[in-house]
């Protein structure tokens, strides 16, 4: 986008297909008009589907509407006394350790010891579109009930409604194994989601893939279902002091459950997105100037005219570049800071959902991934020997297609050492001197990302460092240190 803003030809590369599925929908034109049409009309087509699911009595008014999120708790029996303990009820006493009691006993106990019994809803909340009143109360028994009809009739639903829900299983993988998902019964992605947002999803994915839409269209639109799915999952929860009513979405970079969680109104969060894709486009059409075509990377090479404006999308590992010798002017980029994000794992959690407009079958290929797991015990874990061969692959492909004495320009981010280490040899053996004046340049954290619960933990980095590396023909005589205390 940076570059197409400067009028430059600009090819991305990414070997995450969600990664390249967003950019090409950030860089290309779009009819704001069309797709806040193609908004209404899905809208008129499943929106009451959509919200029947959650209605509810406002106890202001009285009237049913819809909900816009439910609280649930998850509830356990101890694994001494068999109290049923419900996590709102319990006393947190430390990191997942709670204290449940009865009439009877006191148990300190942690949920993964205990038995697993269905959740319960604790909450509700609406804001009432009859008489425009906020209330947060607790369930009736025919909120219970209704809850327990969308579980119960789940199977039948999805069956005679031909609802593509995904099918796939979570692989047994680094943020698996970290936050045991599989202790707590959750092996497929469909079983981060509530069954009530399943159905929601459901529908609304039929209506988008089988509304009849242009294709550009349609992918704005799967751009608005994909972004909505972030809210609409058993990850997110409230917390009153940071967001008042508001849920808190994906606080974590991994697969983690709370013990409360939201159930949220996937219709609300759908519509929710065409705001910012109405700002995020107005933005470009002022920004890129012409608008941007997305064309194929021959195409770019072959001499596009300077007034079009082209951008070119691979989707595949940067280690196998379609690019002639000596053809770049610039490489700019941002490799995984070692195991910080586990990028393709966290990104099946999308990928799963959104077949129709990514070119995946199942879950995503990780064997050439660059990066870092923490744990071994697992097909496919990777250590530092990976990741500086992965990137020394990488860093070998950018310095072929680079013109002479050109440079290579990313942005890093790790407090270990070893891992700095293994950036730095990877692209000096791949033909890359670190510049001797500016060459690694601290670049303040963003306001907004310093108060993320990442970045609030211990001994977090802020900030990222921005290193610039110039094509070689011949490396000097000395070698950066392999190690150091």
């Amino acid at each position: 986008v940076e570059g197409l803003r400067l009028g430059r030809k600009v090819i991305g590369v990414d070997i995450n297909p969600l990664a390249t599925f967003i950019t090409r929908m950030e860089a290309i034109d779009a009819d704001l008009g069309e797709i806040e049409i193609a908004f209404e009309q899905v809208e008129a087509a499943c929106r009451e589907k959509i919200e029947e699911l959650y209605l509810t009595i406002c106890p202001k008014c009285g009237e049913s509407v819809p909900a816009d999120w439910f609280e649930w708790s998850k509830v356990y029996e101890t694994p001494e006394h068999g109290i049923r303990a419900v996590i709102a009820d319990c006393k947190k006493v430390s990191a997942g350790q709670y204290l449940a009691t009865d009439d009877h006993h006191k148990e300190k106990f942690s949920p993964l010891q205990g038995k697993r019994l269905d959740d319960v809803i604790i909450a509700i909340h609406v804001n009432c579109p009859r008489c425009q009143e906020k209330s947060t109360f607790a369930p009736s028994e025919a909120d219970i009930r209704l809850a327990a009809k969308w579980a119960q009739d789940y199977d039948g639903v999805v069956r005679s409604e031909g609802l593509q829900i995904p099918h796939e299983a979570i692989p047994d993988m680094n943020m698996v194994r970290e936050n045991a998902l599989f202790k707590r019964g959750i092996t497929h992605f469909r079983d981060l989601f509530t069954k009530r947002n399943l159905i929601a999803n459901g529908r609304l994915k039929k209506v988008i893939v089988n509304g009849g839409f242009e294709d550009e269209i349609r992918d704005f639109l799967g751009l608005a279902f994909s972004g909505s799915l972030r809210f609409t999952n058993n990850m997110v929860f409230r917390n009153e002091a940071w967001r008042g009513d508001k849920p808190l979405e994906w606080a974590k970079p991994a697969y983690w459950i709370p013990e409360l969680s939201m159930e949220t109104n996937v219709w609300l969060h759908f519509h929710d997105r065409l705001r910012p894709i109405r700002a995020a486009k107005k933005f470009s059409k002022n920004e890129i100037k012409p608008s941007a075509s997305h064309t194929t990377t021959a195409s770019l090479l072959a001499g596009a005219s300077p007034e079009e404006n082209h951008f070119a999308i691979i989707t595949g590992s940067s280690d196998d570049l379609p690019l002639p010798d000596a053809s770049v002017d610039a490489v700019i980029t941002d490799p995984p800071y070692g195991g910080n994000v586990q990028y393709l794992e966290l990104s099946d959690f999308w990928v799963v959902w959104l077949h129709e407009w990514i070119d995946v079958d199942g879950v995503t290929d990780k064997s050439r991934e660059a990066i870092t797991t923490r744990h071994r015990g697992f097909e496919g874990a990777k250590g530092l020997t990976h990741y500086r061969s992965m990137l020394h692959d990488v860093f070998k492909e950018c310095q072929r297609v680079l013109k002479p004495h050109r440079w290579m320009v990313m942005t890093f981010h790790n407090k270990e050492f070893k891992v700095w280490n293994a950036i730095h040899l990877a692209a000096h053996d791949a033909g890359f001197r670190l510049a001797e004046h500016d060459g690694m340049i601290y670049q303040p954290a963003i306001k907004l990302y310093e108060h993320t619960i990442s970045t609030r933990r211990s001994g977090s980095m802020l900030g990222d460092f921005i290193l610039s590396f110039q094509k070689v023909e011949r490396q000097p005589g000395f070698r950066q240190i392999e190690h150091a205390e």
